[in-house]
């Protein structure tokens, strides 16, 4: 079991959570538009 942790580790790991979840949202929105580009190019 992990050790309780501060008010202040807590709102690092939310940030970087945040930050993680960005990216990845960031990601797969950008691979989606270069799916729709490719298939875009097709027609």
């Amino acid at each position: 079991m992990k050790e309780p942790k501060s008010d202040e580790a807590n709102e690092i790991d939310n940030t970087v959570w945040e930050i993680v979840d960005y990216s990845k949202i960031k990601k797969e929105r950008d691979e989606k538009e270069k799916r729709n580009d490719e298939t875009a190019n097709i027609n």
